[in-house]
């Protein structure tokens, strides 16, 4: 749980609020923006991409980048989960879904890389590129 504390406004515990029932999913600022709204909640698209930075300083939200044609989408993760939960992403290159893995297999590579090549992998920024079931159907 994000801990409340350390946020003082009513806009940031609107977002707060938010996350948590997102818990373990993804969302976009637009996602946000618009529930909010929804909720006649009066909160400009600037305020929350710095109320989210905060978030992700302090390691509550994650933020994911898959490429320029998609829009930033953000994650909130439990606090002291070690991301050991999380999902990670590949993406078809045909038709650009978005697939989401969980396999232990990432953390396996990410130490091994460490391990044998002194190279640090950012789970949260890595996406597999490749082609998906469907697009293969169709080949």
């Amino acid at each position: 749980m994000v801990n409340k504390s350390n946020y003082k406004t009513k806009q940031m515990q609107y977002l707060i609020d938010f996350l948590e029932h997102k818990e373990s999913s993804h969302f976009t600022v637009n996602d946000i923006y618009l529930h909010l709204k929804e909720h006649n909640v009066n909160i400009g698209v600037t305020t929350i991409y710095r109320h989210l930075d905060k978030l992700i300083k302090s390691g509550d939200v994650i933020k994911y980048i898959i490429d320029k044609n998609h829009p930033a989408c953000f994650e909130y993760v439990k606090p002291h989960s070690n991301h050991k939960d999380h999902h990670y992403h590949c993406k078809c290159k045909i038709c650009g879904d978005i697939l989401h893995i969980k396999s232990s297999i990432f953390e396996e590579l990410k130490q091994y890389l460490q391990n044998e090549h002194k190279f640090a992998l950012d789970l949260t920024q890595t996406t597999l590129i490749g082609i998906c079931e469907k697009c293969q159907t169709k080949s």
